[in-house]
């Protein structure tokens, strides 16, 4: 864990350890020998706050230049909750800053 911005460190749900897996596991993945900072913005139940989400964004674009990242840096916001103009313009921030950012789709019936 690189940082948290919640009430714990660990993955108590499981779903971001299951997500980062996806990308970059030990045996099986996507990105070949990739490496994975996690950044904790969630409890253990999924739940927080867009102070904890922002503050880990911003955290993210201030710090991935002090990380050996040669091809790039990539983040990944599976997350769901309603649009928030702060939150948005952190992303774009992010984006400015050749960050790649995914974000999710569908997970509250609403657009991204």
């Amino acid at each position: 864990m690189l940082a948290s911005f919640a009430r714990t460190n660990t993955d108590g749900n499981g779903y971001s350890t299951h997500v980062a897996g996806i990308i970059g596991s030990a045996s099986y993945d996507v990105a070949k020998a990739t490496t994975i900072f996690g950044v904790k913005v969630f409890d253990n139940s999924g739940f927080g706050t867009y102070i904890a989400v922002i503050t880990g964004m911003d955290f993210v674009t201030s710090n991935y230049t002090n990380r050996e990242c040669l091809n790039g840096i990539f983040v990944n916001m599976s997350r769901g909750g309603s649009f928030s103009v702060t939150a948005n313009a952190a992303a774009v921030n992010m984006v400015t800053k050749s960050v790649f950012l995914a974000v999710a789709a569908g997970n509250d019936y609403n657009d991204a």
